[in-house]
């Protein structure tokens, strides 16, 4: 696993083998963490911060602009999986991650905030699978931390928000009636939820959220299967995704008017970068426009 970094000393962050490995933008790289087993990454105005996770009930933080300080973050169970980091628009930044559950086959998803000092664990919500495709969380404009996760037994989404002054979570709102998977929320002007969902065919979905959630709206003709989605911005929101053997990409709001575009054009990779200094959080996993077309890239968590 190799996560880039936009930051003037560090230039990428890798998991090879066990070695948490970080790279230095002069080529030099240096082991942080043997026996790691994840990471994740993000990057808060100059301040990279990366958490190496091992098999047991905590992690090591690794932050700083030149040199990294280190310490350790108790997680408040065994970890499971699926670790997000996500900065705020105050500088702050909020790990979110599986723990096992004592008995069956849910796990738990938990929340520590870095404000200088960790403060957590918090949970957010109990008996969910340890799916790290399952969840998606984002800061948004609004000042809100927004968390939306596939629930157990039916896989429906769920909805949840964090209250940072108040360091508190909502509770869970439904936001689908049948089984979903792949949530994604991208935090555009309006907060978008992207999803699919199972009918004849792998369908992908999107609702927007402005004082509540709008309606759900289909991507696509519904007549293949959906994959491969993707986000880039330039000057405005575009969504990418391929349709049986087709691949298009659509702004934002013009859902049912996607175009047709050359596969070979787009490629994943995986940075951690700044959206902006309004809008800071990490980008993962993303369709990145070749040949020149300039696009900034956005996130696939």
């Amino acid at each position: 696993m190799l996560v880039k970094v936009n930051q003037p000393v560090f230039s990428q962050v890798e998991l090879a083998g066990r070695d948490l490995i970080v790279h230095f933008a002069n080529g030099e790289k240096r082991r942080l963490l043997d026996g790691a087993g994840h990471f994740a990454a993000a990057v808060s105005g100059k301040v990279l911060h990366i958490v190496g996770f091992l098999e047991g009930d905590f992690a090591w933080h690794y932050y700083g602009e030149k040199e990294l300080r280190q310490e350790r973050i108790d997680l408040g169970g065994v970890y499971g999986g699926g670790a997000k980091l996500i900065t705020d628009s105050f500088g702050g930044v909020h790990l979110l991650y599986f723990t096992k559950q004592a008995t069956g086959y849910t796990s738990l998803l938990r929340h520590c905030i870095f404000q200088e000092e960790w403060f957590g664990p918090l949970l957010v919500t109990a008996n969910i699978p340890a799916d790290a495709a399952g969840f998606s969380a984002a800061w948004h404009r609004d000042q809100y931390l927004h968390a939306v996760y596939c629930g157990y037994r039916q896989g429906r989404l769920f909805y949840r928000v964090f209250d940072l002054e108040r360091r508190i979570w909502s509770g869970a709102a439904p936001l689908t009636e049948t089984q979903a998977s792949q949530p994604q929320l991208v935090p555009a002007q309006d907060l978008h939820l992207f999803w699919q969902e199972q009918e004849k065919y792998t369908v992908l979905k999107v609702r927007v959220k402005g004082d509540t959630w709008g309606i759900p709206q289909r991507l696509g003709t519904g007549k293949a299967h959906v994959s491969q989605v993707g986000f880039a911005k330039n000057k405005e929101w575009r969504v990418f995704f391929s349709q049986g053997d087709k691949f298009y990409e659509t702004t934002f709001g013009s859902w049912a008017q996607p175009t047709q575009q050359e596969r070979g054009l787009y490629d994943y990779t995986w940075p951690a970068e700044l959206a902006g200094p309004s809008c800071r959080r990490l980008f993962h996993k993303i369709y990145l426009p070749e040949r020149k077309r300039h696009a900034t890239p956005c996130f696939w968590q």
